[in-house]
């Protein structure tokens, strides 16, 4: 079978486009292992789909605003938590990224449930925040008009101490806007809220271990042969052998560079490596200054 992966796209639409114009429709199956962007995954996963090949994705870090539910075309489709066979192989995964889980469905319902427990400083905190925002927004308008004024008066020749005058002003706005933050200050201060940050952090470090688990409880009651499975997350799936051993091949991103190593007859491929960038110097400079580099998109 012959596989076209990739990852780590962040946004950058013409490496897909580049990538499509060089590929003949030579591939059984193409894999997006996230961090596609949300801008463009539908025309991104568009493009791939003219391959005339299934076209299999998880989300990353960069696709958190991406709902579970879309369907982007009608040979798309996401891999969380449920298996796609496509010939004699099976790809297995779960979407999302621990720097940012975005709409993964654990992680949402992970974190409802943490704040369901601290009802009252969640929503104090709330309410605070948002009556912050309204008297920042007045003390932004009032000192707009203040320093449209002083500045009038400045053009005019009628204040002759201008720069006195306007770094006084700035003193007493850095001091209204303290003084409007310090509920929230309070708040988030208080032990209630660290007890609220503490179960916080708890519910981070669990979302991983759960999406792992369903994925492979899933894998366990379908008694799918670990040698036909390929394996796709956004970031490396740490000590797959342990949970998952036999698995035939892992394809994974979020490093940024390419590498292929084998651990217990797993083949481990990291793709993100679309969206590379290389430092050039323009034809016009003659000697090599640091300053004069350009990054420009090498591709693969």
């Amino acid at each position: 079978m012959r596989i076209l992966a990739v990852s780590d796209i962040h946004s950058n639409m013409s490496c897909v486009n580049k990538l499509r114009a060089v590929e003949s429709n030579r591939f059984d199956v193409a894999v997006v292992a996230g961090d596609m962007g949300n801008a463009i995954a539908q025309p991104l996963l568009q493009a791939l789909s003219t391959f005339d090949c299934p076209v299999v994705y998880v989300y990353g870090n960069w696709d958190n605003e991406l709902e579970y539910s879309a369907e982007f075309t009608p040979t798309a489709k996401l891999l969380h938590l449920e298996p796609i066979k496509v010939g004699e192989l099976t790809f297995a995964g779960f979407s999302g990224c621990e720097t940012h889980w975005g709409r993964n469905p654990i992680a949402q319902r992970t974190y409802e449930e943490v704040d369901d427990r601290h009802r009252e400083i969640v929503r104090a905190l709330r309410d605070a925040k948002e009556n912050h925002q309204c008297v920042e927004r007045a003390i932004d308008t009032a000192h707009e008009q203040k320093l449209l004024e002083l500045q009038r008066k400045a053009n005019d020749q009628q204040c002759s101490t201008y720069r006195d005058r306007l770094a006084a002003l700035e003193r007493q706005y850095e001091k209204k806007i303290d003084r409007a933050y310090k509920s929230v200050d309070r708040l988030e201060r208080s032990r209630a809220f660290r007890a609220y940050q503490k179960d916080v952090l708890a519910a981070d470090s669990d979302i991983l271990p759960q999406n792992r688990s369903a994925m492979i409880k899933y894998l366990v009651d379908s008694s799918i042969d670990p040698g036909s499975v390929i394996l796709v997350t956004h970031q490396r799936f740490a000590h797959i052998n342990k949970f998952c051993p036999g698995t035939f091949m892992h394809l994974y991103g979020h490093l940024h560079g390419f590498k292929h190593s084998i651990f217990k007859g797993t083949h481990c491929v990291n793709v993100s490596v679309l969206d590379k960038l290389q430092g050039l110097l323009p034809k016009t400079v003659r000697d090599s200054h640091l300053d004069e580099i350009r990054n420009a998109n090498a591709g693969t």
